[in-house]
Parts: structure tokens; sequence; C-alpha cells
């Protein structure tokens, strides 16, 4: 599974928000109104769309169900850096996903995995210095 850009920013503590709006939402056919001018929002308060998602001309990448809601939307800016390393962090996950497989060989064929704390290297750690320069101690939004 892909790693996406809201569980980067989960992992950084940081999802580069700005101001939040606060009041009644709708969400219908994937629409937010009113929606902030953002290529990334956070949602608070829907019964089920909470959360980060992308968007595009106000509308969302995931619909789950129309409703109107009170709540807050926060406008996520990520800086291009940043998503240029959510692409590299997604590209290493498919080509090396963690498994219970450390090492394995067959016939001539044989190889081992690096390994980290956990015992496997995960995305986490595979780009934990990367990611430093994103850390946060705390959000506002998760």
């Amino acid at each position: 599974m892909a790693v996406t850009v809201a569980a980067v920013m989960r992992a950084c503590r940081n999802f580069f928000e700005g101001n939040p709006l606060t009041g009644t939402f709708a969400i219908t056919g994937g629409g937010l109104s009113p929606a902030p001018d953002a290529p990334y929002v956070a949602i608070r308060g829907s019964c089920y769309h909470d959360g980060v998602h992308e968007i595009s001309e106000g509308v969302l990448d995931v619909l789950k169900t129309d409703e109107v809601f009170e709540g807050a939307v926060y406008p996520l800016r990520p800086p291009d850096d940043f998503l240029d390393l959510c692409k590299d962090i997604s590209a290493y996950d498919d080509k090396t996903p963690v498994t219970g497989n450390q090492s394995e060989s067959f016939g001539g064929y044989s190889y081992t995995r690096a390994s980290g704390a956990s015992g496997l290297l995960t995305w986490q750690e595979a780009f934990a210095h990367r990611l430093i320069p994103f850390r946060r101690m705390f959000s506002g939004v998760m």
C-alpha cells in the first residue's frame, strides 16, 4: 500500500496548517462548501470525513457520503520539497514493503533486507534523516 501524504504529515506531526475556517460545511457529491484555497484540507467535526484529504477545485479525494456538519476545515499547504519527499517515500514503500521476511534464499538466489530498530526497516526509519527538517513537537490539526 502506498504511503499517503497524510501519513507522512502524521509521522512528522506537521500538517502545514493555516488558520481554520469554522462554521457549517456541506459535502455534496465530493464537493466541500465552503472550501479553502489549498491543495489539502484537514476536516474536524464531520461524521464521515474527519481527517486529511487532498482537494482539487473544491472536490475531496474521497466521498463517503453527503453531509452537512458544524466543524472546522484547516487549509494545509505543504511545501513542494515535502511533497517530493512523500513521493520518494511512497515509491520506497511500494518497492520494499515491510513483510515478515528479513532474508530468503532458494536455488542460487538469496537476499537479506536491511533492518532497523523494529527488526525491519520501515519507511519512517529509512527516511528519518530527511523527515527531521519537517518535524514538529505538536500540531493543532490532529
